[in-house]
């Protein structure tokens, strides 16, 4: 479950209904880390496995980590991603509270790319049982370029394989989405089956009031 000031949102693979409740369909691609890291990177497309050596040649370094201060570091770079591409992302405090809660049950697992010492890209995923989930990314115009997003989403696939994860989730996407057709297309060119999972909304009573005056702000 993911919280905010308004809005609730419950993720499951489950289609079900509840009264005053959004059921929304969200679209994912999964990769079974059963299989040897050889028949994973096999069945990538070909332009995928072209650009994670191109990143490599580039000196891209990608750093996985399980502590508290990477977790932020790795925000800095998604926070400043969001406010250019003006999307929304939760707080910083948001993520210090969940790595509390996963102590002791699962992993925050922070990932980032670094280009001559600089962070140009990162992600968070949510490590829980046998499954890890890309939940939160951003990346920077320098990592754009130099395709630093393929090789740390690979870094990570090897990573949750020495970790024993059995599958990783890609994390939202739509294949029918005109608007989203480059982020689908970069998931889909690691190889995974496309699946479809379940997002219950529950909105806050003040939520509608916030964004009339959101879209008169033009915020």
């Amino acid at each position: 479950m993911r919280e905010n000031n308004l809005n609730f949102n419950i993720f499951t693979n489950y289609k079900v209904n509840f009264k005053n409740i959004n059921l929304k369909e969200n679209y994912t691609y999964y990769i079974n880390l059963s299989n040897d890291i050889e028949y994973i990177t096999d069945n990538m497309h070909k332009s995928m496995r072209k650009s994670i050596k191109n990143a490599e040649k580039n000196n891209v370094i990608i750093e996985i980590n399980t502590d508290k201060l990477n977790i932020k570091k790795a925000y800095n770079v998604i926070e400043e991603c969001s406010k250019e591409r003006r999307y929304d992302v939760p707080g910083l405090e948001w993520w210090e509270h969940l790595y509390e809660e996963f102590i002791n049950t699962g992993q925050i697992v922070s990932a980032i790319a670094y280009y001559k010492s600089n962070p140009i890209s990162a992600y968070l995923f949510i490590g829980y049982d046998k499954k890890i989930n890309a939940f939160s990314s951003g990346s920077l115009p320098e990592g754009y370029r130099l395709r630093a997003n393929h090789l740390l989403n690979f870094k990570i696939i090897e990573w949750a394989k020495r970790e024993k994860y059995e599958l990783l989730d890609m994390g939202g996407t739509n294949p029918y989405d005109e608007k989203i057709h480059s982020i689908d297309h970069f998931k889909a060119d690691f190889g995974g089956v496309l699946k479809i999972n379940y997002i219950l909304e529950k909105q806050s009573f003040y939520f509608p009031l916030v964004l009339r005056i959101k879209n008169v702000l033009n915020l």
